[in-house]
Formats: structure tokens, C-alpha cells, sequence
């Protein structure tokens, strides 16, 4: 009868129906908009996929198929050498043995050959060519796939090598690239499927998305009863085998994509009836215990949401609700705590995601930690496996800043002995547990150690060091290690991704630098010989460390144009005709307009379209002169010229070291910019000292 009488309270009703209304109707939403949005993540994040995969299943069969015609190629040639010998041709080594289901060889003439198959007007004039075309030969149940191609042997014999191409051979050649629980069919231009993996959907090309790319579409389609996932890709076979483009379609059931969802769904629906229940209960209790000093609460709640976390309430009540005063103040002291702690952890994690230098990181985060921790001390290693030198120790306490770093020599991995521990009941370590590692660790008065793993990545593992006095930890100071290891672990691996993308450019226009210099022989080596020089010569000059970056890439990248001179003008030995050095004098605006497309190469384009430009304006292409030139285009002149009187060229032999002194020093000022001029002598002089003669008549570059 007491819990009736309750009921009969308006305010009971009303607080227990607000209760009752503001814990179901937000879980009820949350879970209508999390099942929304993971459904269309899901659906998003599957086309993705499945477009991903048809773009390198599409990509696959084109590569596929060049080593199909160099295959063929090695069996009619084969076939050829074997001078009537009628056993079956080996095929190239290192290529599938069921390549080719048969191989034919048509004489060169090409009638028999057009009596087998029946060609397009293009593929006839490709295979005139001597190119190799696919032709598609449709069968009442399938579709073969041939792959024409003309050859001749040693001895001048002319044949048309025609191979039927094993689609079976085909479709294990890209399942490598299908993800799982999909499916990957390909089909031609008529949609008639070539080959496939299991069940293929009925689609049409209506049923794509026809607002996205020519090469890449997508659909849902219903086939069976049962709605799939297609993606369709594209394969543009025209240009290289004059055939009509082939289409990559991955699809993968709704069912397989969503089973993990209509799970949650389900219980979704048991857990709302369940915290029904459970809010029904417990409201019902509570709401009965807060109607009287609801009002002090109030005033206090009030306080506190308007940001006054120092505000303190005292109920004079022996029950729940003088507990719950002193909850509500400690709720207010953690409260000023954790913004604290949020504000401090906030600034370091962006200090350290901030810096890309490994030290400059670890830094930032042994100064951050001041107030945020309870450690006594705190160190850092960084461990590289057989103790190389960069293996190093940082180590700091966190009330004074003062940070020590040590090179160490550790036979075994503390991030390893960290993991393990992580894994048990206690994260707490005594000194004891890891000897080797705190004989190096300078230890005060601390007698508990926590070690956290920091991953880096597979070349360098980490390990935070936390040195407490007792086997107890602040609340929340767990949650807050960790993440403190999680985001020196993402920093470190940025900071090595950054050093290996930084290595990568550079590898990657080396790389360049020497394709185009392989044009010629006379030019091999030349783009790195002059970037060494220019960067000498750049250091002489006081640049900074991004304007020498910028030297090191258009010093690799000056030539570029080159690769649109043909290699007779590059190795002739006579003069060059009027023709011929237009050409030529063309090449560093061909490598401005190679450039053009690359922001990122936006600040070292003029000095590679200028390097030819002289300080007297008698250059080109433009006829700048003396400060209109781009400063690295100066230097890039100096060295470039030094490097091609200091090499043999087709026309002529290699000056000798003083004669192209000699050309530099009357020069200077007149075709160079004597800054220019003066920095190389020096940079050379620090690498190779000049003769005393010379050391004097250039006093003013080396002395």
C-alpha cells in the first residue's frame, strides 16, 4: 500500500515518467541511428572495397595478358625453331603451363588466318602491324577468348601465332585479388560472362550508377530472391589489343555484409526490453529517495553546469542523500580534475603529434607530463634489435623537467617484457623484474615500475617507464598512461613514415634523374653529379635546409626535358644543324610543361625551366638576366656547366680541371653569377684542396 501511495504523487509520476522517457527514448534512438548509420557505413565502406578490388582485378588482366603475348610469342618462335617437329611447345619459363588451351600457327599471308577468325578493320590493321589483337570467338555455351599475334623467328619465317587463351588459368590468376565472401565474374561488352567464380547476378548496364566514372560503376541488384553488392570496372583493352573493353564485376551478398548487423539488431531489441525493466525497477526505488532534497541538489546541479566546479553541498541527512552530497562534491572535485587533466593532455598529445624529429617528440612529451601524472619518474627507450647506436634511453622526473638521454646496448627488448606483464592480473613491476634494463635506468626512491609497450613500427620498438613510490595509481591514471603510450606510438610512427616518404621522393626522382640521363651514354650519371654540385655549392651559400631540399630535387629533375630529344641528335659527333639546337634549347621548357601538373614541384619549376638562362641575359629560353634568374636556377647553371666541360661528350673529349677553372673565372660576373662562382671554388677546396697557384689567383672564393 506504501509503494501505491508513491503513485498517487504527481511529482513521483512526473519524475518517474521523465526517468522512464529520458533512458529509453535516447537508447531507442541511439540504436535506430547507430543501425542507420553502421548500415550505410557498411554499404559505403563495401563499394569501396569492391570497387578497389575490380579496379586491381581489371588492372591484373591487363598485365596478365602481356605476359600472355610474350608467352605466345615464345611458343611460336619455339614452334618455328622446331622445324617441323609437331610436339606440343613449351611455353616461357615461369608462366603457367595451362597459359594456352592450344596454340596455331597461320601462315603470314593471313588467309587462312582470316577464315578462322573473323577481325574488325582495326584489329586487321594492327595485326599489319605486327601488334597483337584479342578476338572474341562466341561458342552456343561460352565464349573464347584467342589471342592473335604475328612473329618471326631467327631465320626471317613469318607466321600469325593464335592461341586460345585458358580463362580456368585466368580466373585463378585474379581470385588472388578477390576479397572474401565476393564473387568477381567478367564479362564483354554484351555482358556475356567470360568467366567467373560462382554465381553471377543478372544485370544490365541500366541497373549501374551511371553518375560515377566510365571506368568504375556500381549497383544493388536483386537476383533470386537475394539483393547483391556489384561493383563494375572497366578493362579498356582498345589501345593495346584493338578489343572491345571487358568488364570486371565484383558483388558480394547483402546477407553476408549485414549478418553482423541484423545480430546487433537483435540484441538491440533484447537489451531495450532488458533496461526497460531495469529503468522501471530502479526508478521507482530512487525517485521515492530524491523528492526532498531535490531542491538543494538543484541549486548545486545548477552551479556546477554553469561551470562553478568548486561549489560544495551539505545535506545533513544520515541516508543515502547525505551520501550523496559528499558523492556530489568529490563528483565536483573530479570534475576539476579531469578538465585539468584533459586541458594538459590535450597540449601535449598535440606538442608531440606536432614535431616529426624522434628526440624533439620525446621531448615534448617527458616536459608535458608535469601535474598530469603521479610518477616520481618517467623514461623512455627506444630499442633497435642488437644494440644499435640508436638505441636510446630518455629519462625525466616529472616534478623538476630535467631530462637526461643515453645511448644503451640492450640484449633484449623491454617493450617485449612490457607486453607480457600487460597481459597479467598487476601492471606494477618491481625492480627486480627487469635487472638489465635498470641497471642503465637511474632510480631514486622508487620501488614499483609500470612499462607500457609503445609501437613504432617493425624496424624500432618503445617502452614507457613510470617509477612510482607505492603499488597504487591516481583514478583514471591507467587510462591515461596508455593513452599516453598510444599517441607516442602514433607520433614516433609518423615521424618514420615521414624520414621514409622523405627517402622514398628522393628515390623515386633518382630513379628519374638516371632514366633520363640513360638516353644517352655521354649524359649517365650527369643529373646526380650536378646535384651533388649545386647542393656543395648551396650549403657555400647559406640555404636552409628546405631551400637545399628544394636544390636536390630540381638538381635531379633539370634534365627532364631530354627525354623529348632523340638519342641521334644526343650522340652525334658532327655539328648540330640550326634544327637541332632548337631542339635542344627546348628541353627545359619540355620539363616546365612535364612539371606543370605536380603542385608540389611549383617552387623548384622556374629554376629547372630557367638553368640554361645566363646572368648577361645571352641564355635561354627566356633571356632573363643577372637577379631576374631564379636563385637555384643560378646554381644549378654553375654546376651543370662545370659538369658537362668536366665530361666527355660525343663531340669532344672532357676539359681538364684548370681549363674549366679558367672558363668559370673569366666568366664570371659575365655569363655566371660570381656568388655562384666563388661558392664552388670553395666547396671544391674543402673537398679536394686547388693548387697553390690557383688557391692564390681565386683568393677571393677559397681564402
Amino acid at each position: 500500500m506504501k509503494k501505491l501511495f508513491h503513485f498517487r504523487s504527481r511529482v513521483f509520476r512526473r519524475i518517474f515518467l521523465v526517468i522512464l522517457g529520458c533512458a529509453l527514448l535516447p537508447i531507442g534512438g541511439l540504436i535506430a541511428l547507430t543501425y542507420y548509420n553502421v548500415q550505410s557505413q557498411l554499404t559505403a565502406d563495401t563499394a569501396k572495397r569492391l570497387h578497389h578490388a575490380s579496379k586491381n582485378i581489371g588492372m591484373a588482366v591487363i598485365a596478365r595478358f602481356n605476359d600472355i603475348e610474350a608467352s605466345l610469342e615464345q611458343v611460336a618462335r619455339n614452334q618455328l625453331s622446331a622445324s617441323g617437329d609437331h610436339q606440343a611447345p613449351k611455353l616461357a619459363t615461369g608462366l603457367d603451363k595451362n597459359t594456352f588451351i592450344s596454340v596455331r600457327l597461320f601462315p603470314a599471308d593471313g588467309t587462312e588466318f582470316h577464315r578462322h577468325f573473323s577481325l574488325s578493320k582495326s584489329q586487321q590493321e594492327r595485326i599489319k602491324q605486327n601488334e597483337a589483337v584479342i578476338v572474341e570467338v562466341d561458342k552456343e555455351m561460352e565464349t573464347e577468348i584467342w589471342l592473335a599475334k604475328p612473329v618471326q623467328n631467327d631465320t626471317g619465317q613469318h607466321v600469325v601465332a593464335c592461341g586460345q587463351v585458358n580463362l580456368e588459368a585466368l580466373l585463378e590468376f585474379v581470385l588472388v585479388f578477390v576479397p572474401t565472401d565476393a564473387e568477381v565474374a567478367v564479362v564483354n561488352k554484351s555482358m556475356r560472362r567470360l568467366f567467373s567464380s560462382g554465381l553471377m547476378p543478372d544485370i544490365n548496364y541500366a541497373m549501374l550508377d551511371n553518375e560515377n566514372t566510365s571506368m568504375h560503376q556500381y549497383a544493388e541488384v536483386e537476383h533470386n530472391g537475394e539483393e547483391w553488392l556489384v561493383s563494375n570496372w572497366s578493362v579498356f583493352l582498345r589501345a593495346s589489343y584493338a578489343a572491345d573493353s571487358w568488364h570486371v564485376l565484383v558483388y558480394e551478398p547483402k546477407e553476408k555484409i549485414f549478418s553482423s548487423l541484423y545480430q546487433f539488431a537483435r540484441n538491440a531489441g533484447l537489451t531495450s526490453a532488458m533496461a526497460f525493466w531495469i529503468i522501471l525497477l530502479v526508478s521507482s526505488i530512487l525517485v521515492r529517495k530524491i523528492l526532498f532534497p531535490l531542491q538543494t541538489l538543484q541549486q548545486a546541479t545548477r552551479l556546477v553546469g554553469s561551470g562553478e566546479y568548486d561549489c560544495k553541498i551539505d545535506v545533513d541527512s544520515p541516508d543515502e542523500f547525505g551520501d550523496l552530497s559528499n558523492s556530489f562534491n568529490l563528483m565536483a572535485e573530479q570534475i576539476r580534475t579531469h578538465l585539468f587533466q584533459k586541458e594538459k593532455m590535450s597540449k601535449t598529445i598535440n606538442d608531440v603529434l606536432g614535431e616529426i624529429e624522434q628526440k624533439e617528440i620525446v621531448l615534448k612529451l617527458l616536459n608535458g607530463l608535469e601535474g598530469l601524472v603521479k610518477s616520481e619518474q618517467v623514461g623512455f627507450v627506444v630499442y633497435s634489435p642488437a644494440g644499435k647506436p640508436n638505441t636510446k634511453l630518455w629519462q625525466a622526473t616529472t616534478k623538476v623537467g630535467d631530462i637526461t638521454e643515453k645511448s644503451l646496448n640492450l640484449a633484449s627488448n623491454p617493450a617485449d617484457s612490457a607486453r607480457h606483464q600487460n597481459a597479467g592480473e598487476s601492471q606494477f613491476m618491481t625492480r627486480d623484474s627487469l635487472p638489465q634494463l635498470f641497471k642503465l635506468f637511474n632510480v631514486r626512491v622508487s620501488h614499483y615500475f609500470i612499462l607500457l609497450p609503445v609501437n613504432i613500427s617493425s624496424k624500432s620498438q618503445g617502452a614507457l617507464i613510470f617509477a612510482y613510490q607505492e603499488q597504487r595509481l591516481a583514478p583514471g591514471e591507467a587510462a591515461i598512461l596508455n593513452q599516453l603510450a598510444d599517441q607516442l606510438g602514433v607520433a614516433l610512427a609518423k615521424a618514420d613514415m615521414v624520414d621514409e616518404l622523405d627517402h622514398l621522393n628522393f628515390g623515386i626522382l633518382t630513379a628519374l634523374a638516371r632514366s633520363v640521363d640513360a638516353h644517352s651514354k655521354w649524359t649517365q650519371g650527369h643529373s646526380e653529379r650536378v646535384t651533388r654540385y649545386a647542393l656543395a655549392i648551396a650549403e657555400e651559400l647559406g640555404f636552409d635546409e628546405e631551400s637545399l631540399a628544394d636544390v636536390h630535387r630540381a638538381g635531379l629533375l633539370h634534365d627532364l626535358g631530354k627525354i623529348s630529344i632523340p638519342a641521334e641528335i644526343l650522340n652525334k659527333t658532327e655539328k648540330l644543324t640550326s634544327a637541332e639546337r632548337a631542339l635542344i634549347s627546348e628541353h627545359p621548357s619540355v620539363a616546365g610543361r612535364i612539371l606543370e601538373p605536380i603542385r608540389v614541384f611549383d617552387k623548384i619549376r622556374p629554376a629547372v625551366e630557367q638553368h640554361h638562362e645566363l646572368w648577361d641575359g645571352s641564355g635561354y629560353p627566356l633571356g632573363l638576366q643577372g637577379e631576374e634568374i631564379d636563385p637555384i636556377a643560378r646554381v644549378l647553371t654553375v654546376a651543370d656547366v662545370y659538369d658537362a666541360l668536366y665530361s666527355d661528350r660525343p663531340y669532344r673529349e672532357g676539359w681538364s680541371q684548370d681549363r674549366v677553372f679558367e672558363h668559370l673565372v673569366e666568366n664570371s660576373g659575365h655569363l655566371f653569377d660570381p656568388k655562384v662562382v666563388d661558392a664552388l671554388f670553395r666547396a671544391i677546396n674543402k673537398l679536394d684542396p686547388l693548387p697553390a697557384g690557383w688557391a692564390k689567383t681565386l683568393n677571393k672564393a677559397v681564402i
